[in-house]
């Protein structure tokens, strides 16, 4: 062990003194890329309820992360938890924003047909 650290793990101090903004900045550029990449591929109509599904289904496998990991579920730092309801809740207000039509229109492509 590490001295100093009363038994316990070493942290990694350096990466968090670097801050929250490098790891939101990584974050951020992860999903305007995956944004990016369903503009490229689907018709413009398609975008908004891909990225609601999209959006959702990423929340949904980080808090199947959480849960499966025994992630802590408060802290003074953002959780994985945060991030899990943010993704889950970007989803639901891209669906809100979507056309039931656009919806229809996407649901053949999502079929296993």
């Amino acid at each position: 062990m590490a001295q100093g650290t009363g038994g316990r793990w070493p942290s990694f101090a350096p990466f968090r003194a670097a801050g929250w903004q490098a790891q939101t900045a990584v974050m951020a550029g992860a999903a305007l890329a995956a944004f990016g990449a369903l503009v490229l591929i689907l018709p413009t109509p398609l975008v908004l309820p891909a990225f609601a599904a999209v959006a959702f289904g990423v929340g949904l496998a980080v808090a199947a992360w959480g849960w499966f990991s025994g992630a802590q579920q408060q802290g003074n730092r953002i959780t994985c938890w945060d991030v899990a309801s943010t993704c889950v809740f970007i989803g639901f207000a891209a669906g809100v924003l979507s056309e039931p039509g656009q919806v229809a229109q996407l649901s053949p492509l999502l079929s296993a047909n």
